[in-house]
């Protein structure tokens, strides 16, 4: 089938159900420091930026692994727990342990066959509260206990959310309508909502502006009005390079979530290539295609991951199994390594290391100034994301089994 636009981009959200299996410690307790640090939601910050200023794991020592339900992105990591989105129980950052279980709602989400769904999504932590999506509702949890704090009614299925100064945003709907609701984080207090198009990934929020990825298109809106500041589509593919990405199908548009730093977003887009647009009027900046056919798949899996953006440096991973990194103004190539095949999981960056993934099931920890491996982690399946917390690497999979990666000592 001929892949369409609409089919690459990335859905509003993973809505996975079922209980938590349990996890397997393999080197002891760990280091009690494990938790100390934080990613929130699932680019770490408001920007989508995949960057935490503090020191990652100097070794790829697996600690602990833990089975969740099923596939998702790179866990979120809060107040010591680890919070794979598809999972129900948080685990202890040190041990891999489970701690409070999310009980399932009172009434429920009917579904075939007459069974309920309980909370099925972790999207994203504000101070001391869990944001998790069951249904078509989403709910505050208290991190301490699990006990819900309060519930907001959704339009829809989806929800993808960015949370900025205390306040959540929520990218909500269907393919057919979608909605931004504006909630206070801290007790659920409506604010503002307004519709938009369907769209893929999470939104970013950076400075009064709201980057949604809509339908394959750039569109930056005032957050309370949602007035159209600017759109922008990518220009056309070259022939040679959508036959790289599709074989021979030129229908594209951006993918993945937009990321924002210093001015610019950076987003890829289906025909393989890396972008970089002005924050304030959208005009293109740079762009990056690849000159290697892609060793993925065609269709959604040749178009790379999202970005990472930090300190003046862009990295991406590639279909054609490139991790490369970019000057972040001039789109100038600092170097680039070769993994086994594509790299579609997206990078998480931290003072001096780089840390991604994708199709080839290797985990690898790359040094930033030159793109020099440092150590590298084999899993059994594709690797679908990476964050980092509190010296360790958290490394999510295609079937869902996390991977907590570190020294073994205090970070």
């Amino acid at each position: 089938m001929r892949p369409t636009r609409r089919g690459l981009l990335t859905a509003l959200g993973v809505g996975a159900t079922g209980l938590a299996a349990g996890a397997t410690s393999l080197h002891g307790s760990g280091s009690a420091r494990a938790g100390g640090g934080a990613w929130p939601q699932p680019g770490a910050d408001a920007g989508n930026t995949g960057h935490l200023a503090e020191q990652g794991p100097r070794v790829g020592r697996e600690l602990w692994r833990h089975e969740t339900p099923g596939p998702g992105t790179a866990p979120l990591v809060a107040s010591g727990l680890v919070l794979p989105p598809s999972a129900r129980r948080p685990l202890d950052a040190a041990t891999g342990e489970p701690r409070w279980q999310v009980q399932p709602t009172p009434t429920g989400t009917a579904v075939s066959g007459g069974h309920r769904t309980p909370y099925n999504e972790v999207t994203a932590v504000a101070e001391d509260i869990v944001l998790v999506r069951g249904g078509e509702t989403l709910y505050g949890l208290s991190i301490a206990d699990g006990s819900r704090e309060w519930a907001h009614a959704l339009p829809g299925p989806n929800a993808a959310v960015t949370v900025a100064d205390g306040t959540a945003y929520v990218w909500t709907g269907a393919n057919t309508q979608s909605v931004i609701i504006a909630l206070r984080a801290a007790d659920g207090a409506f604010r503002w909502r307004y519709r938009t198009d369907p769209g893929g990934g999470v939104p970013a929020v950076v400075d009064g502006t709201l980057f949604l990825n809509v339908d394959g298109r750039l569109v930056a809106l005032p957050p309370e009005s949602g007035e159209e500041r600017w759109s922008a589509g990518p220009p056309p593919a070259s022939p040679s390079a959508a036959e790289r990405a599709n074989d021979g199908e030129v229908d594209h548009g951006f993918v993945h979530s937009p990321v924002v730093a210093d001015g610019r977003v950076y987003v890829a887009d289906s025909a393989g290539r890396l972008h970089a647009r002005s924050a304030a009027d959208g005009r293109e900046l740079w762009r990056v295609t690849p000159d290697e056919r892609p060793l993925t798949p065609t269709g959604a899996y040749a178009t790379g991951s999202r970005p990472a953006a930090a300190d003046g440096t862009v990295y991406a991973g590639f279909a054609d199994g490139r991790i490369r990194a970019f000057d972040a103004e001039t789109g100038a190539e600092a170097w680039s390594f070769r993994a086994w095949n594509g790299m579609n999981g997206a990078p998480a960056v931290s003072d001096g290391t780089v840390y991604a993934g994708g199709w080839d099931t290797m985990v690898y920890a790359l040094d930033r100034a030159t793109g020099e491996r440092r150590w590298e982690f084999s899993t059994d399946y594709a690797v679908t994301g990476v964050s980092v917390a509190g010296g360790r690497a958290y490394a999510s999979t295609r079937a869902g089994v996390v991977h907590a990666l570190g020294d073994g000592g205090d970070a």
